[in-house]
């Protein structure tokens, strides 16, 4: 794996912790993380009360490729 792609997975796992704590600081607690299925993968899986929240973290490092929320 080239170092760009390793650099990337870190600052990806990095925003995926800041977004756990970030919720966790609101009320949110953690059910599990990167949840993998046949249809795909999420990265959290928190709860609030009783709602179950899903959670795509997006990270972007500049406004270049757009947005989270555009992507």
């Amino acid at each position: 794996m080239d170092l760009q792609r390793l650099l990337s997975r870190d600052r990806g796992r990095d925003a995926e912790e800041r977004a756990c704590r970030f919720l966790a600081a609101h009320g949110l607690a953690l059910v599990t993380r990167n949840y993998r299925c046949r249809q795909g993968e999420i990265d959290l899986i928190m709860r609030d009360g009783g709602t179950i929240v899903f959670v795509e973290v997006r990270y972007r490092g500049n406004r270049r490729f757009a947005g989270g929320a555009e992507s």
